[in-house]
């Protein structure tokens, strides 16, 4: 099975009516997306390895789609992702380049690993069907390119997502996505926008 490993929670939002859930059991996406359309949250990723850094992000996922801005640790804007069900696109704000995911992976290889409804679901706190993305894997989160972990939380609605590790190169390189908070029916307005065309694409 994929690791699971399982933190403390502090508080949450009002609970809108969804099917129960088994203690020690992860939350149905399809149930959170009827019963609230939208989350939004704040996290890091944090990178070591041949590329190492960090930057902070705030989150909106609607319903299939997910919208990201990122800050260096300065404060300044530096990319805006949108992630749609079969396809994601990067603004490069500090070089005013946009990106397609072909383009993008070898600054984010989990791109690469992860089919971008399985990115959305992570947001909504949902561990992703790997074995979908890989034929194979057998449920667990080991490749032999690639290993991933994921992190979660008790909550009110069941497991959560709070983090995903992704390793390469035997661990040498490793990002992690760090969810810190998450709330359900709200959304960050200014992040539900497009690149705008003007933008040159790379």
């Amino acid at each position: 099975m994929i690791p699971l490993i399982v933190n403390s929670c502090s508080k949450f939002p009002p609970i809108r009516p969804i099917p129960a859930v088994p203690k020690g059991e992860s939350v149905v996406y399809e149930d959170l997306k009827s019963a609230y359309s939208v989350c939004s949250g704040s996290g890091q990723l944090v990178s070591t390895g041949s590329l190492s850094g960090q930057l902070n992000f705030r989150f909106t996922s609607r319903n299939d789609s997910t919208y990201l801005q990122f800050k260096d640790l300065l404060g300044r804007r530096t990319l805006f992702m949108q992630i749609f069900k079969d396809d994601v696109y990067v603004w490069d704000m500090l070089q005013n380049r946009r990106y397609t995911r072909e383009k993008i992976v070898l600054k984010f290889p989990f791109l690469n690993t992860f089919e971008p409804f399985d990115l959305t679901r992570i947001f909504w706190g949902v561990v992703p069907d790997l074995e979908k993305s890989f034929p194979g894997i057998e449920k667990e989160a080991q490749h032999e390119e690639f290993q991933v972990e994921f992190k979660a939380e008790q909550t009110p609605y069941g497991y959560l997502v709070n983090k995903v590790i992704f390793k390469t190169d035997n661990g040498r390189n490793r990002i992690e996505i760090i969810i810190n908070r998450r709330e359900f029916g709200a959304a960050y307005v200014n992040l539900i926008h497009n690149i705008p065309g003007s933008i040159p694409m790379d």
